[in-house]
């Protein structure tokens, strides 16, 4: 594709990414839905619209691109608007600002994470000349989503509940005393 049909890619994904925080805004105050539902919601429907990214790739159908990149980012607000409120329930009285920067930074570094092994792969791949691009691209894009559909399985196993109860147990003496000798010795 041309440059000036690919400078149209962050925009097309950013607008859907608004509409999906803006309509799961609107739902979640309509009808009581789980904040683990609709992260599981986001990252499925963001999984499903990847592959139509790497099935667009691998088959050269150019017109399923800017509709797949709408859609990943239609499910991508559901993603953040769930994610963000599962977040601010995980905290405890009195540590949410702790928690809130840790929740933020995992976020960050998974995010790191996902850009610089994206962009390995893609020189690996791509740069190198290993694999022919479309190829590659589908190879990139089917990992991304296989990824997402790992990361809802995990979040099906999420509880803030006992998350709560876990983080408001007392702590016993020995515990302490773990925690500071852990913390000398670092």
């Amino acid at each position: 594709m041309t440059v000036a049909e690919t400078t149209r890619f962050q925009p097309t994904w950013g607008g859907g990414v608004l509409i999906g925080m803006i309509l799961m805004g609107i739902a979640s105050s309509i009808w009581s839905i789980s904040k683990r539902s609709i992260v599981i919601i986001g990252c499925v429907g963001t999984s499903l619209f990847m592959v139509g990214l790497a099935s667009a790739s691998v088959f050269g159908l150019r017109d399923w691109v800017l509709p797949s990149l709408m859609a990943m980012g239609l499910f991508t607000g559901i993603f953040n608007v769930g994610a963000l409120s599962l977040m601010m329930e995980m905290t405890v009285p009195g540590a949410t600002g702790l928690y809130m920067g840790l929740w933020g930074t995992s976020q960050v570094m998974a995010q790191g994470t996902a850009s610089v092994g994206s962009g390995a792969l893609h020189t690996a791949l791509i740069g190198s000349g290993m694999i022919e691009p479309a190829y590659a691209y589908g190879a990139i894009f089917g990992l991304e989503a296989a990824g997402l559909l790992v990361a809802a399985a995990l979040v099906v196993s999420v509880s803030t509940s006992r998350f709560r109860a876990s983080q408001m147990a007392p702590l016993s003496r020995a515990d302490l005393t773990r925690a500071m000798d852990v913390g000398s010795t670092a």
